[in-house]
């Protein structure tokens, strides 16, 4: 199947679809054309890996989204592990939050 698929990739987009074509033809657009092209997308491949890991860079984007919660929006339930935190968005409303639960 991945064969099939370059090489349906081969004739419609670096051959332009045509049907025969040169040996020598065939070997200049692949030296040439289509193995710098995939080159170009593995660097920037490479890039996006060698930039921060995707757990990182998924916290970073939660924390850009979630607005601060004070101390004072948080009250204890007088065992450390559950509390009652305040919305933010909404100041009437407040979660329940277990952390031997993992609930929120």
């Amino acid at each position: 199947m991945l064969i099939s698929s370059y090489h349906h990739v081969l004739k419609s987009k670096w051959l332009q679809g045509k049907q025969n074509r040169r040996a020598d033809h065939l070997v200049y657009i692949l030296v040439n054309e289509m193995i710098p092209s995939y080159q170009i997308i593995q660097d920037c491949y490479q890039l996006e890996f060698e930039g921060l890991n995707l757990e990182v860079k998924h916290c970073m984007e939660i924390l850009a989204r979630t607005p601060e919660i004070n101390a004072e929006n948080i009250r204890g339930l007088g065992a450390g592990d559950r509390f009652y935190v305040q919305s933010v968005t909404d100041p009437s409303c407040e979660y329940l939050v277990d952390l031997n639960n993992r609930s929120w």
